[in-house]
C-alpha cells in the first residue's frame, strides 16, 4: 500500500498508512480503532484504506467501545489484505500488475524471513 501511494500521498492516504504501520509496531486496541477511522477517510477502494481496514478486522471487537464485544466476521481481515495487495498491484497501470505481484511476494517473504515467524 505504501508503494502504491507514491512519494507524496494525499494526507488521508498518508494517515491510513501511518495508522497501519503504528498498529503493526504497537498493536493496541486504540491504534486498531484509529486505523478504522483512517481507512474510512482513505476509502476502502484504495490500497491504504484496505490495509487500514485489515488492521481493524485483525482482532478485538468491532462493536463500539462501551458495547458488548462482537468479533469480526471470519476471514474478513485476510480479504481486506488481499484487496490492498490487488489494488496496489493494478494501480496506476494494470499492465504492470504481474511484475508488481512478484515484487510484493518477494517483499512479503523478506519480511517473514526478517521476523523469523516460522523459524
Amino acid at each position: 500500500a505504501r508503494r502504491a501511494a507514491g512519494a507524496e500521498p494525499p494526507p488521508v492516504i498518508r494517515a491510513a498508512l501511518d495508522a497501519t504501520e503504528r498498529w503493526i509496531t504497537q498493536p493496541t486496541d486504540e491504534h486498531r480503532r484509529v486505523a478504522m477511522r483512517t481507512a474510512e477517510a482513505a476509502q476502502f477502494s484504495t490500497p491504504a484504506g484496505c490495509a487500514a481496514l485489515a488492521v481493524y478486522f485483525s482482532g478485538g471487537s468491532i462493536a463500539p467501545v462501551d458495547s458488548p464485544p462482537v468479533p469480526a466476521p471470519e476471514f474478513v481481515c485476510a480479504k481486506a489484505i488481499a484487496g490492498a495487495v490487488i489494488a496496489a498491484a493494478v494501480s496506476p497501470d494494470p499492465a504492470q500488475a504481474p511484475d508488481r505481484f512478484r515484487a510484493f511476494v518477494a517483499q512479503g517473504l523478506d519480511v517473514v524471513d526478517k521476523l523469523q515467524l516460522w523459524g
